[in-house]
């Protein structure tokens, strides 16, 4: 009994209704176990002990104490010492044991370290995808992903509570200006936060769907293999993260790596000199693009620096201790690149019109990078990577960023994985631990094996004789699919695929392990490198133009290409009937007339027989174009057939397709009009209770003013005019007020004194100010009701 017939005997689930079980495999010296995290509970199996027992439970073994929540997916670090179990709010590290595991030992006690404690919590957003980070020097840097897009990487051996680099995918722009200050007293979480915000693009436009995050995925480590070609289009994408969103963007962050990483010295410094010879043949008048030159050179410099000090301390060695200090790491924040553009089809990822993504890998494919999205209907979009994201950091500017490169890529392919929709909301892929080029897309129906090998292989060596991409727009080459598990025949949800894992070992030879929902243990072997995989039934588009749009044989005639009338029916032969004279006698039979009348006959019977022959090829002509006819006409009738039932089938697709980009219009409207009227109001306000009450009391305030002052302002003016006559008066040439005592005492001498003269002199200059104050206030009244 193997090992594969031994797993199947394990039974996960003892009720149908208990938790799901995901499965994961890690290799430790010479041993290779499965853990399977089912519930609150983790069980270790032994695979290696599996072909010596015939009871699986002797090599079970449970791990205490159990987890504080419900666990829904493990994940095991490269080393296999590290499990990441992934609840639905909350993420455990869980010190899995190194020693062999001795039979009879039910159970084994464990350390378990729960991360982020502060940021992963019921209250806080649900946890999307969790991965460890494949450059970390220790193999403890774990990534976590939740669904509000942000991106926090822990190392978990230096501080599992805090997040030792923080990243959002989603945008967080609101209604508020930007800002061009930076928040420096503040946790990484809170700067992302606000260059978030600090964008241009508002909330216009930007559905939840843009921002709830999916999944993640690292890049490839872009090292050449040949030790001439060091330079690879793709040499950053060893530090680049790309993000999903719902509704089907990718986004990218680069660089977002560990502060302490094992990367290549030889590959480090081709980036080194390519950065150089970029920055020189750079624009100098961009100072946005400088600046990032600037702190790109600083960055490879330092890990240049501290790469060579860890080498001083260890044997000469290609692969290289890259740290980079807090300090720098945490003055340089990176920035959101993305979403990328599509490029080179019409069809330009119609999927984001039609379901939603469900997850995404990245590939290396040769010299590009392979970007792989799924989605909820069934298809599996396959593109590759034109234009790379580049390391880009948030650096105090007031320059435009829009000189800066936008990453593309060209969507090569569309690959129809489910016909039903409802069976593939959660396709999850999983990369192969032997071959890079080989993806598993598990779902509710079976596991699909997809194989890349074929255009990759053809685009590695394009690259190289220098023909590029063309090669693959010239002649499309399909990838290779085939279905590894097939549920759909089952008919019971409970037997739908969940968790799935690779073995690699030796000994235990290539094979997978599944697990489905009613508990039940799958394990089959695989073949080490199929040349021609069995594809099923599957639809796979090619986005590059085709000859042909009819998935039909092309004709062949069966007549010759060419006809050539025989000779003997195109020579003309001359009939000779001898003359008979009357009166002349008949030649004598003699021998020599014999002979010729014997040739004579023999060559027409000749001829007779050519043209006899010549009549039948002729007739043999005939026979065969008219059954060429006949042939042809059935290839008409049946091209018809098929013409008619694509135009009929896509008729109504085309109808559906109408209706649905009519109800997206709708929307679309709805939400323009939505937009004006907020533009209008934003622009227009409309004024406040408090307002519309002030603006009351000043008309009240000023019809009272017009009411009680007005008259009195007229008889004010009547007694300005007396009193400025009777100034002008008093008033002599030289500015003085004159003495008025002698006038007065003159037209009545006995009536006034000249105390009283100057008393009432002084009471005029005294009324004269009263009068030019009350006259400043009324005009100032009169200029705030007219305005």
């Amino acid at each position: 009994m193997n090992w594969q017939t031994t797993l199947r005997q394990l039974q996960l689930a003892s009720e149908p209704n208990e938790c799901k079980t995901d499965v994961a495999v890690r290799s430790v010296g010479a041993e290779t176990d499965a853990v399977f995290a089912k519930g609150r509970s983790l069980r270790v199996v032994s695979l290696a002990r599996t072909k010596s027992t015939a009871n699986v439970e002797d090599i079970v073994q449970t791990l205490s104490p159990e987890l504080p929540f419900d666990a829904k997916r493990i994940e095991i670090n490269s080393s296999g010492k590290l499990a990441a179990v992934v609840g639905e709010f909350s993420v455990a590290v869980v010190v899995l044991p190194t020693k062999r595991l001795r039979m009879g030992d039910k159970e084994k006690t464990v350390k378990i370290h729960t991360v982020g404690d502060i940021y992963h919590a019921d209250d806080t957003s649900p946890i999307v995808k969790v991965a460890w980070h494949p450059l970390s020097e220790g193999d403890c840097d774990l990534v976590i992903l939740t669904a509000d897009g942000w991106l926090r990487m822990y190392n978990i051996s230096a501080d599992p509570d805090e997040p030792e680099q923080s990243f959002c995918f989603s945008d967080q722009s609101t209604f508020s200006s930007p800002r061009k200050t930076r928040a420096k007293n503040s946790t990484p979480d809170k700067r992302a936060s606000a260059r978030s915000s600090d964008k241009k693009h508002g909330i216009f436009g930007i559905d939840l769907d843009e921002r709830e995050a999916i999944s993640f995925a690292f890049g490839p480590d872009g090292i050449s293999s040949d030790p001439k070609n060091e330079a690879t289009p793709n040499g950053w994408s060893a530090f680049t993260v790309y993000g999903l969103m719902k509704s089907g963007q990718v986004l990218a962050v680069c660089p977002f790596i560990p502060l302490r990483s094992t990367w290549s010295l030889r590959a480090l410094n081709s980036l080194k000199t390519l950065n150089d010879n970029e920055w020189s043949a750079s624009n100098g008048k961009d100072m946005f693009q400088a600046k990032q030159f600037y702190w790109r050179n600083r960055w490879l410099e330092e890990a240049l620096e501290n790469a060579q000090n860890e080498q001083q301390n260890s044997l000469p060695s290609d692969t290289i201790v890259m740290a980079i200090s807090r300090n720098l790491a945490t003055k340089l924040q990176p920035l959101r690149q993305g979403p990328f553009q599509i490029v080179g089809t019409d069809s330009a990822n119609q999927q984001d019109d039609l379901a939603f993504a469900t997850d995404l890998a990245v590939l290396s494919a040769g010299p590009l990078s392979a970007i792989l999205t799924t989605y909820q209907n069934g298809v599996v979009n396959v593109a590759l990577e034109i234009v790379s994201p580049e390391p880009k950091w948030d650096v105090p500017e007031e320059e435009d960023e829009s000189t800066a490169s936008i990453p593309s890529m060209f969507l090569y392919e569309e690959i129809q994985l489910l016909e039903h929709a409802a069976s593939a909301k959660a396709i999850r892929l999983s990369y192969d631990p032997k071959y890079k080029d080989i993806l598993y897309a598990t779902h509710c129906e079976g596991v699909h094996l997809l194989s890349f090998s074929l255009w990759i292989e053809k685009l590695t060596l394009a690259y190289k004789n220098g023909t590029g991409l063309a090669i693959l727009t010239e002649k499309h080459v399909d990838s290779e699919i085939q279905r590894l598990i097939d549920t759909a025949t089952m008919g019971s949800d409970a037997d739908s695929i969940y968790g799935f894992s690779v073995v690699g070992d030796v000994l235990l030879g290539y094979s997978f392990i599944a697990t489905t929902l009613a508990g039940t243990v799958l394990a089959k072997s695989l073949a080490l490198r199929p040349s021609s995989l069995a594809n099923p039934p599957i639809k796979s588009r090619s986005t590059v133009p085709k000859h042909s749009a009819l998935a039909i044989h092309p004709y062949r005639s069966h007549i010759a290409p060419s006809f050539t009338i025989p000779k003997e029916l195109s020579q003309n032969q001359p009939l000779v009937v001898p003359s008979s004279k009357s009166g002349q006698d008949d030649p004598p039979l003699d021998d020599a007339l014999l002979r010729t009348l014997h040739t004579k006959i023999t060559g027409m019977r000749s001829t007779l027989a050519a043209i006899k022959a010549a009549g039948h090829d002729v007739q043999n002509r005939l026979d065969d174009i008219q059954h060429e006819a006949i042939t042809q006409h059935k290839h008409v009738q049946s091209y018809t057939k098929v013409l008619d039932e694509q135009i009929l089938k896509r008729g109504d697709k085309i109808h559906e397709r109408a209706e649905e980009i009519e109800k997206k219009q709708n929307i679309l409207v709805n939400r323009a009009d939505a937009i004006v009227q907020l533009l209008m109001e934003l622009a227009q306000p409309q004024l406040s209770e408090a307002e519309k009450e002030f603006f009351q009391e000043l008309k009240e305030f000023q019809s009272r003013v017009r009411s009680v002052l007005k008259p009195r302002l007229g008889q004010i003016s009547k007694q300005k005019e007396v009193l400025l006559a009777q100034v002008k008066q008093a008033v002599g040439p030289n500015g003085t007020i004159a003495d008025l005592s002698k006038s007065v005492g003159e037209s009545n001498p006995s009536s006034l004194s000249s105390g009283q003269v100057k008393r009432i002199g002084e009471a005029l200059s005294y009324e004269y100010s009263l009068l030019a104050d009350t006259w400043k206030k009324v005009e100032a009244v009169k200029m705030v009701l007219e305005h």
